[in-house]
């Protein structure tokens, strides 16, 4: 018996019934030359290939986002450079309203080309407490 199964819902009266039907996956063919379990084989070892080529090169920090001078902030490519990260930056959870407040004012945007932020409406005059999610660029 396949380790693999189809779960059959049969409605009833009462809602439903799970059936757990026998499925030969080593019989059964995917395609004409193909069984369902050599299918379900080359799925699972392409995902274990991709899970161990792929490393999670990230690393989450906290940041307290100081008060800006002007509407472009440009510390984070100073520190973390685009050629060399990608950044995503969040609220921190502990925000008060006037942190929040700061921030939605401030209409912040990001780019692509850089790891600047650019403020399109009131750059924030306070500090505010974020979240950086900062991967290494290969």
């Amino acid at each position: 018996m396949a380790s693999k199964n189809i779960t059959i819902n049969v409605k009833t009266t009462d809602g439903y019934d799970n059936l757990y039907p026998e499925t030969y996956a080593d019989i059964v063919k995917y395609d004409e030359t193909t069984t369902v379990k050599g299918k379900i084989d080359e799925i699972d070892s392409g995902i274990t290939t991709l899970n161990s080529t792929k490393e999670n090169k990230a690393t989450y920090v906290a940041y307290t986002m100081p008060a800006w001078v002007s509407t472009t902030f440009t510390t984070l490519e100073t520190t973390y450079p685009s050629s060399s990260y990608n950044l995503e930056i969040q609220l921190s959870n502990n925000c008060t309203s006037d942190e929040l407040d700061a921030w939605n004012d401030a209409k912040i945007l990001g780019s692509i080309t850089n790891n600047n932020l650019y403020a399109k409406g009131d750059y924030p005059t306070i500090s505010i407490p974020t979240y950086l999610k900062i991967v290494e660029v290969d």
